[in-house]
């Protein structure tokens, strides 16, 4: 999404509280309807132009213009948050892949830690959007294929950075702590997962449901293995009792 359309979102809403709600609330009545189909992301270009004829009408609003001019441009953002709507249903169903892609990204915190695959895949994502956009279902559908690789990508770096680095680091901590003497059998599940996660990651390179389960498993086992190392070492040095 543009700058342009991100500033209109943000800025926009404030300033038409002030304006008179009977010009307005067609407009913002058939904004939230585009939301709720995602326009933004999947009509890029009906949206950011709408979002810009609707910015025109609020400051003309602000400035006192006339009735007319701000009607004018009231319709102009109907009409187009309609293109943007039709487009997105229809984008909703040819980019159906790519979108679950971009969800299992998003909900790996891929933007937080794929932070250099991140923008790359998102201006794929928008490019796609816009070549539907003009009717050019080809081109969208190629580039469509190629986002979906560099979401995947981003999604892999994102539960290795989540899961197993984090897990790698506990288990350091671990030894350091001597957790294997004192709790060696969740130690040594947490191990076994870890390398477990790691083969699945790069042998099942699109699927990565199981990898990321075997990832939290270990994640799990190696606090839980140095939280036990404390308590049985603390009943080891008499500083409290088993009941305890």
């Amino acid at each position: 999404m543009s700058a342009t359309v991100a500033l209109g979102l943000a800025g926009v809403p404030a300033l038409a509280q002030d304006a008179p709600a009977s010009l307005l609330e067609a407009a913002e009545t058939k904004l939230d309807e585009a939301r709720s189909v995602d326009a933004a992301l999947l009509s890029p270009a009906n949206f950011e132009r709408a979002m810009e004829r609707y910015a025109d009408a609020v400051e003309d609003l602000a400035r006192g213009r006339s009735a007319e001019r701000i009607q004018f441009s009231i319709d102009e953002v109907i009409r187009l948050l309609d293109q943007a709507i039709d487009a997105s249903e229809i984008a909703a169903v040819t980019l159906a892949s790519l979108i679950k892609t971009r969800e299992d990204a998003l909900n790996a915190d891929a933007p937080t830690f794929a932070p250099e695959a991140w923008p790359d895949a998102e201006s794929m994502f928008e490019e796609a959007a816009r070549r539907l956009e003009t009717g050019n279902i080809r081109q969208a559908r190629e580039i469509s294929t190629e986002a979906e690789t560099v979401f995947r990508d981003a999604e892999l770096t994102a539960i290795k950075a989540q899961y197993l680095s984090q897990t790698r680091a506990l288990l350091a901590r671990a030894e350091q702590l001597r957790v294997p003497r004192y709790a060696p059998q969740t130690f040594s599940r947490a191990q076994a997962l870890l390398l477990e996660a790691e083969t699945q990651l790069n042998e099942n390179r699109y699927d990565t449901d199981l990898p990321r389960s075997l990832a939290q498993q270990a994640n799990y086992e190696a606090r839980h293995a140095i939280f036990l190392a404390g308590q049985i070492e603390q009943i080891d040095e008499e500083e409290t009792t088993a009941e305890n």
